[in-house]
């Protein structure tokens, strides 16, 4: 294991004992070195926020240890339809390689706030 990946493992793992987390399960990539795969990431309540204010956790600490990250869009029984989902990692610099993965390379910089994410998820509720 890359002591960068290592590092951003063990400060990554501290988000689980949030209140807010049901499951996060993170795991090195078996080949793509300085790569971390987001197997699993639920939260208690959903659309309060609290799973954009994690991964924004997890982008931040992406970028401070040069970590790529890559996600399986695949939604959860009542959760966020897939469109959706793969809407919400593309906010935090993910991009589609086909196949519904979804794949952020490290030093990525958001172009907008959570707060405005807020205010785009309203909208499209209306």
């Amino acid at each position: 294991m890359s002591s960068n990946v290592e590092q951003f493992l063990q400060e990554a793992g501290q988000l689980k004992g949030l209140p807010s987390v049901r499951e996060l399960e993170l795991r090195e990539h078996d080949y793509l070195s300085n790569t971390v795969d987001i197997a699993n990431i639920r939260m208690r309540l959903v659309q309060e926020g609290k799973g954009s204010q994690v991964m924004q956790k997890l982008s931040d600490l992406a970028d401070k240890y040069k970590v790529t990250l890559r996600a399986h869009a695949e939604p959860y029984g009542d959760g966020m339809p897939r469109t959706k989902l793969k809407r919400w990692y593309k906010f935090f610099g993910f991009k589609d390689r086909g196949q519904n993965w979804m794949v952020r390379k490290a030093s990525w910089s958001p172009p907008h706030t959570i707060i405005y994410l807020g205010a785009m998820y309203e909208l499209e509720a209306k």
